[in-house]
Formats: C-alpha cells, structure tokens, sequence
C-alpha cells in the first residue's frame, strides 16, 4: 500500500476553454476611444464612461449591470451590493477609487432620480441590453477590435489575479459557486510567464 502523500493531492482541473481577454494596449484604446467619442449629451457621455468602466472595474455580469438600482450603490462606503446575482445570491463588491470618480460625475449629472442607476438619457426607464449593446458597438467601430462585456469581466479576474488579489476573495467578488471557476484566471495569468521568465537575466 502507497505510502506518497502527493497521490493523496487532488490534481487542479485545466479549463475546458481559456477566456479571451483584453491586453492592457486594447484596454488603454478602449477607455480612449470611449472617452473621445461624440456622445449625444454630457449626461450620455459620463453614463456610457461610467458603464464600461463599471464592468471592467467590478467584473458585474451584463444582467448585474442592468438591474444595478440606485441604491444598490454606497457611495460612503465605498460598495456596490449585487441583489440576487447569479443562483440568487447577494453579494459585495468594492468600488475602486477610479471607477468611483466616474460614478459620481454620472450621478452629480442626472436630472431626474431614477430606480436603475443605469437609465435611458430621456426618461427614468433602465437601460435595456439592446441599448448597452448598442454602446458597445460604437465604440467597437472606433477600437478596430471585438470586445464584449463578458470579456470585460473575463479581464477584471485576470487583472485581479495579476494584483495578486487572493482567489477566495475573488470567488466571492465575482460571485462565483466554485473555486475552480476563479482559478481559470489563474492559468490565463500563467500564460505571461513565458514572456517574464524570457526577460529574466541569469548573466
């Protein structure tokens, strides 16, 4: 009988498919371009800078981002509360100080209060995913690349990895029922290491 303690050690289970996600050159061209843009108002404008970074900045699902209420968001304590989020679990994310000035400059410009945080221009209705998507592809016809909101949040896990933010504690950021979903960001962040280990100078 084997007395190896290592056969005992579950071997970690590759991901069936890596996630696409953006490099930090497609990111830099993505927050230019959706800053450039010709929006219709002011209040279009902070709205669609406030959701990209929003995504890339929490890791939300779509649908999260669309039922965000306004008071789903504590500004003084720095969190945004995601009710029932996927298998109808609630959950906290922290807002960074970046995506926190973008918030606000959206909130200080709405007119009129609404319930969704994230509503139409003209009326207090919330922004439906025809209308976001539709966001996306203008600023998609200036990047010259494909992106999409899941592969925002797919580039939040990787960036949060790479800030070695602890992977339980992502789990629990992104709302994820397993570890073993947050540990793909893990093997995406692994495919820098051929690049790190080729600038290392061992003369």
């Amino acid at each position: 009988m084997s007395s190896n303690p290592a056969e005992k050690i579950e071997k970690p289970k590759l991901p069936k498919r890596i996630p696409r996600c953006l490099d930090k050159g497609q990111i830099e061209s993505l927050l230019l371009h959706l800053d450039c843009y010709s929006w219709f108002n002011d209040l279009e404008a902070k709205r669609n800078k406030a959701i990209i970074r929003t995504f890339l900045y929490t890791g939300v699902r779509l649908n999260e981002l669309l039922k965000l209420k306004t008071t789903s968001i504590n500004f003084e304590a720095s969190e945004i509360i995601i009710y029932e989020g996927k298998g109808s679990k609630d959950r906290i994310i922290p807002i960074h100080p970046d995506l926190m000035l973008y918030l606000k400059a959206y909130q200080d410009v709405k007119k009129i209060p609404t319930e969704y945080f994230f509503s139409s221009i003209r009326s207090d209705k919330p922004l439906t995913e025809n209308n976001l998507y539709r966001i996306i592809k203008k600023i998609r016809s200036k990047t010259k690349f494909h992106f999409s909101p899941h592969q925002l949040r797919h580039t939040f896990g990787k960036l949060s990895i790479e800030g070695n933010l602890n992977p339980f504690k992502l789990q629990r950021i992104m709302g994820h029922s397993s570890i073993e979903t947050t540990q793909i960001y893990v093997y995406v962040s692994d495919n820098n290491l051929k690049e790190s280990f080729q600038k290392i100078n061992f003369g």
